[in-house]
């Protein structure tokens, strides 16, 4: 495992999109860029225009790269929320060897099995975001988990799955956005209701009985975990942006400015403003008269779209079968969950103890889905979504020196070189020149040898004869 790598998240959201980076270690995880952007292109999860979906994300992941002096080269993203149908599948597997244990392969090839089983029964708008393990049963076993059969011995493995199923028009309209990016590829999909994070839901919240509803800006979904997986799952066209467009109308806003007044003053429960009750926004426009709206008619309006909303997710979960197996009650997340009394609403019309997430490596709960998908990726532990930045010095051409010319009295060019002719028996002349002149070359080094040692020996001798006289 390498000892830093980083795990890049998108969210291509109805009106937001957003990029996160995050840093991971062997000790630590932790989140070193989030940008976001208004989204453009995009409607209800379905992305209509590539081009205009890349313009967008193109300039944060310039911006990451940097801040962070990184490459990007992976994504990981999500599948939307919405058009999402959930399938139950119920695959059986007779095991040759009934006497050995149940292994790993046996449970992949069960849910290999169940994927290509349900594969076949898709149109070719179809496209498979995931499946889900619910139980697993043997012969003396029933309603298990993975952990509880792998080990034991049975004839027979049954295995009941949750398949989510939606547009194929999503995976190809994502994979256009990423070919628009230079450099850039998906490194894998998640369906993030499958997989909450731990931080947002706990392990015992998700054993006990849990309800997590996302307000986001066009869709609302409504998740239900039970005994630690998720067994419900229903999503529908209303949000956030919904309750902006109502404030635009009533006040004759623009959609920037009935943005910010919604998320700066707006509330779910006219009757609980107290103090705000009387008070008044007044909005002066460069062009055109000045207006005031007043906060309680703001909470008003908000009210009524919420009221909807919640009133939906709540027929959803009578309709999971799930609704009196929920102690754990609801949680809530997305940007609508930011409103104020919005967990007071939901509490109210539900008898259901509401509180909101908020995420771990985020400061917001609007971040839920990116938090989700970072716990995801990160158990890839091969996986690294960028690289350094390798700035290569240009290299210097090497010119070889030119070997100084010997001095002569014309100058180059002057002297005409002739060349001899070459006959037939040019080849043999210039074989009988090179043979003379190693032979000459040879007998220069056997006279050269013989100098030496006539020299050695004169040496040799002057030095005794030197050394007899000084002993005498």
């Amino acid at each position: 495992m390498q000892e830093e790598r980083y795990i890049a998240t998108v969210d291509f959201g109805t009106s937001v999109i957003s990029l996160s980076v995050s840093m991971v270690t062997a000790q630590d995880t932790k989140n070193v860029y989030f940008g976001k952007c208004n989204s453009e292109g995009i409607m209800n999860g379905l992305i209509v225009n590539s081009r205009n979906v890349a313009n967008c994300l193109r300039p944060l992941i310039e911006e990451a790269e940097s801040q962070l002096e990184k490459k990007i080269n992976k994504l990981v993203v999500n599948w939307p929320r919405a058009n999402v149908k959930c399938l139950p599948i119920n695959v059986s597997l007779t095991r040759p060897n009934p006497d050995t244990s149940v292994s790993k392969d046996d449970i992949i090839y069960l849910k290999d099995t169940a994927r290509d089983q349900l594969a076949s029964q898709l149109s070719d708008s179809e496209d498979i975001y995931d499946i889900v393990p619910l139980s697993y049963s043997i012969d003396d076993l029933y309603q298990a988990t993975e952990d509880d059969i792998e080990g034991a011995t049975s004839e027979k493995i049954e295995g009941n799955f949750l398949a989510f199923v939606g547009r194929s028009k999503v995976r190809k309209g994502i994979l256009k956005v990423i070919d628009e990016l230079d450099g850039v590829s998906v490194a894998s999909f998640c369906f993030t209701p499958a997989y909450p994070s731990r931080f947002v839901i706990n392990p015992e919240e998700m054993m006990h009985g849990v309800a997590l509803i996302e307000i986001g800006g066009a869709i609302t979904s409504v998740s239900v975990y039970y005994k630690g997986v998720i067994r419900y799952f229903r999503s529908f066209a209303f949000g956030g942006k919904d309750i902006t467009n109502d404030i635009r109308t009533e006040g004759n806003l623009t959609l920037s400015l009935a943005e910010n007044i919604k998320k700066g003053f707006g509330s779910c429960m006219p009757d609980k403003l107290y103090t705000l009750e009387d008070k008044c926004l007044y909005i002066t426009r460069s062009t055109g008269p000045s207006s005031t709206v007043q906060v309680k008619y703001l909470a008003e309006i908000i009210n009524r779209r919420m009221l909807e909303i919640a009133n939906t997710c709540i027929y959803l979960l009578g309709e999971s079968g799930y609704a009196d197996k929920l102690p754990c009650g609801i949680v809530l997340c997305g940007g609508g969950a930011r409103l104020l009394s919005c967990h007071s609403l939901f509490y109210n019309l539900s008898g259901l103890r509401t509180r909101v997430a908020l995420p771990h490596y985020f400061e917001s709960t609007e971040e839920c889905t990116h938090e989700t998908m970072l716990l995801f990726a990160k158990k890839d532990l091969s996986l690294n979504c960028a690289e350094e930045i390798g700035l290569k010095k240009p290299e210097m051409p090497i010119h070889e020196a030119e070997p100084e010319a010997e001095p002569s009295l014309f100058a180059k060019g002057e002297i005409e070189e002739v060349k001899a002719a070459d006959h037939g028996n040019a080849p043999k002349e210039r074989k009988k020149v090179e043979k003379k002149e190693k032979e000459t070359e040879k007998s220069g080094n056997i006279f050269g040898r013989f100098l030496n040692v006539v020299g050695n020996a004169f040496e040799n001798g002057y030095k005794n004869a030197g050394e007899d006289n000084e002993n005498e």
